[in-house]
């Protein structure tokens, strides 16, 4: 996009950025987090230590995500399917929060939460070892999710480049938020 107040986009940046994911403790659980299952069928020692977004934009997102839905979906079946997989993992969790769940992971009461990337920031400077991951079935509708997002150059296109790989080098090139 070309902009009228900058033109050859030199000095805008996107206003605001983030995304979901899992916070942890790093010096509390023995394995990386690396899908939201872990909140429906978790390890033994995160069984009654998780936390999940509870507000209506985000609650049933883990369970849209692991079944391949979009979050944006309006069919009846899918929203029924993430709410059945919502209410199995609401019996593993500590509970649902969106204000203190960094609090409690700073506190060891919690060992995993879902969570957004930015807040997760606010735990980490009492505690160093909490960390940061997209699970692998984000990572995997980023293209679909973001692909619009994207213009690409007349010379990009020449040679073929699409959105999907741009998307992709993105995902693969940058590091979760430290």
């Amino acid at each position: 996009t070309q902009l009228p107040h900058d033109p050859g986009n030199v000095h805008s940046v996107p206003y605001t950025w983030g995304t979901t994911g899992i916070c942890y403790r790093t010096d509390l659980v023995s394995e990386t987090p690396t899908s939201w299952e872990i909140f429906r069928s978790p390890p033994a020692e995160l069984e009654g230590k998780m936390t999940m977004l509870g507000t209506d934009r985000w609650l049933l997102q883990p369970g849209l995500l692991s079944n391949g839905y979009s979050v944006n979906t309006t069919d009846p079946a899918e929203i029924d399917k993430a709410v059945a997989w919502t209410e199995e993992a609401k019996g593993h969790l500590l509970g649902f929060d969106d204000t203190t769940f960094y609090s409690k992971l700073v506190s060891g009461e919690a060992l995993a939460v879902h969570a957004w990337d930015g807040w997760c920031e606010y735990g980490r400077l009492d505690e160093p070892n909490i960390d940061f991951v997209i699970p692998d079935d984000v990572k995997e509708l980023a293209p679909a999710a973001l692909r619009h997002r994207l213009v690409l150059t007349p010379d990009a296109e020449v040679e073929g480049v699409t959105t999907d790989a741009r998307v992709a080098a993105a995902i693969a090139a940058v590091p979760a938020p430290k």
